[in-house]
């Protein structure tokens, strides 16, 4: 024992201030920005060949100081991404979009793009695109759409309305809704709804003029069809002048 002993008692209390600090948590560096991405994959689901479309990812910033994308790295020739070129703020986010054409491409594919940032814990992200490209006279699983893909021309009205057939092929009744569409699309009549087996359904596709001369390349709308399983059908939209 060595009680009273003043060595003992100052190995002691660097002992109890050493046990102290291995207990207080280390504060996360402040003044930093923090890069989240909610969704990393999309999935265009069917789509045919010699097609481009695209689909928009957002990057946010959680942090408290700006964020900076310092580099973006496309999966292939395939693939064409937007630039963020200014630094995003705290509580702000910017879109990223990635646009794939499906040329001569068959079945599934994946592509990767990488987004750099300066987020020191995590400096990547990686944006996935994915679909089952299919001949324009295949079918899409077991649905088939008369056509595959809109070519669209602007006109001086204000709208113009393409028809769209889809018929339900398969063994199973399925609920149908749009999963996604582009700006230039001011409504689709007749989605929402069941199709049993054998039955066909005539949706049209209102599309805003003015949008299509400034849209972006890349525009589609992907449709959904709820059964047993959920199957993605994509149909692309070209604007020819």
């Amino acid at each position: 024992m060595c009680f009273g002993n003043p060595p003992c008692i100052q190995l002691r209390l660097a002992a109890i201030l050493w046990l102290g600090l291995m207990v207080i948590p280390v504060p996360a560096a402040a003044d930093e920005p923090v890069s989240i991405v909610v969704s990393q994959t999309w999935d265009f689901g069917y789509l045919p060949q010699k097609c481009e479309v695209s689909h928009c990812f957002w990057l946010y910033n959680d942090g408290e100081e700006p964020l900076t994308v310092t580099k973006i790295k496309s999966g292939c020739s395939c693939t064409t991404v937007s630039e963020v070129d200014r630094p995003i703020p705290p509580g702000d986010s910017a879109a990223i979009t990635v646009t794939f054409k499906s040329g001569r491409y068959l079945r599934n594919i994946k592509k990767t793009t990488t987004v750099f940032t300066d987020n020191p814990d995590k400096p990547e992200h990686h944006l996935h695109l994915t679909a089952n490209v299919i001949k324009r006279d295949e079918m899409a699983g077991e649905f088939k759409l008369q056509p595959r893909k809109l070519i669209v021309s602007p006109t001086e009205k204000p709208e113009r309305i393409d028809t769209v057939l889809v018929t339900n092929i398969g063994s199973d009744t399925v609920a149908t809704h749009v999963l996604h569409c582009p700006k230039c699309i001011a409504g689709i009549d007749g989605v929402a709804q069941e199709l049993i087996p054998g039955q066909s359904s005539s949706w049209a596709i209102h599309l805003v003029n003015e949008s299509l001369e400034t849209g972006p390349t890349g525009l589609s709308v992907t449709f959904a069809f709820a059964g047993a399983d959920e199957t993605r059908v994509t149909l692309p939209i070209e604007v020819r002048d």
